[in-house]
């Protein structure tokens, strides 16, 4: 991929309702339609809402984060990235949107782009943060066998984390399995559009899910490993938790004050540990010995 550098400019804040999805057209005049940044290739310096809209599409299907850069992302850019469109993060991405400024991640046209893929081959501590930000309608092509995640770590990444973000009209969700440490917090998974796959499948001791919501998915979240689970809603999902772990000693999952609403079952596990959680539907699991907290 070709380089190209963002620098920085100023900026002005500019009202953006977080987890209301507007139509991007909504966003602009149509003067400013007419005047979009295009980029692709390794990037990295900072992109900011003068730039709006940013097309993903300079030369190459989406852009990259060379490992040793980084790029910073303002409250209220939106980034629209074409179909199959990826975006390669080796170094740093900062997403740093807003209280009602929020960063927007979208498909460029009427199809879907794939989605992010962290890899850190030079095992060098990278770390990537994400806070205010709406990723939407990103899913595999058709042909792809084995879908990828919409947000994947295909290689080692030291650290990756998720404040107030959200995703919505997906195929697969989040994968941090291969993440040193993850952490999602006051985040939304709504509206999957497969038949299949998680919202989120997390690493092994290594991740905090908290104050989540989880809402119309076919699977919330998918482990073979021991996580936190704290204060998260599940509401109309096929399945809120598929936990199957062959050593549940070393690797717990723990649940806390969470909400289970209509799932079908609720809960598919090995072991668990719950502590007061609430569920309205049906829960299964081959082994007894847990305590459940409550139940309505």
């Amino acid at each position: 991929m070709k380089i190209a550098t963002i620098r920085s400019l100023s900026v002005h804040n500019l009202p953006l309702m977080f987890l209301a999805l507007p139509s991007l057209a909504l966003l602009f005049s149509s003067s400013q339609l007419c005047c979009q940044t295009h980029i692709g290739g390794w990037i990295n310096g900072t992109l900011t809402r003068e730039g709006n809209p940013y097309h993903a599409d300079d030369g190459s299907n989406g852009f990259g984060v060379r490992n040793g850069d980084t790029l910073l992302i303002e409250p209220g850019v939106i980034i629209l990235i074409p179909w199959r469109g990826i975006i390669i993060v080796e170094g740093v991405l900062l997403a740093l949107g807003a209280n009602e400024d929020s960063i927007y991640f979208d498909r460029l046209g009427n199809r879907n782009w794939i989605g992010i893929i962290f890899m850190d081959t030079l095992r060098s501590q990278q770390c990537s943060m994400f806070q205010f930000c709406i990723f939407n309608n990103m899913s595999p092509p058709n042909e792809f066998a084995n879908e990828p995640p919409a947000i994947s770590i295909s290689e080692y990444y030291d650290s990756i984390r998720f404040d107030w973000c959200m995703f919505s009209n997906f195929r697969v969700g989040v994968s941090t399995i291969r993440a040193q440490v993850a952490r999602i917090s006051n985040c939304q998974f709504v509206n999957m559009t497969g038949i299949s796959g998680f919202a989120f499948s997390p690493g092994f001791n290594n991740t905090f899910i908290e104050s989540s919501i989880f809402n119309r998915v076919i699977i919330g979240i998918a482990t073979g490993g021991g996580f936190m689970l704290q204060g998260c809603l599940f509401l109309e999902c096929d399945r809120a938790v598929s936990y199957v772990v062959y050593d549940p000693v070393e690797l717990p999952l723990v649940v806390r004050n969470c909400i289970f609403v209509l799932g079908n079952p609720t809960l598919s596990i090995n072991c668990i540990v719950l502590s007061t959680c609430l569920q309205s539907s049906s829960f299964w699991s081959r082994d007894k010995s847990f305590c459940w907290g409550a139940a309505v």
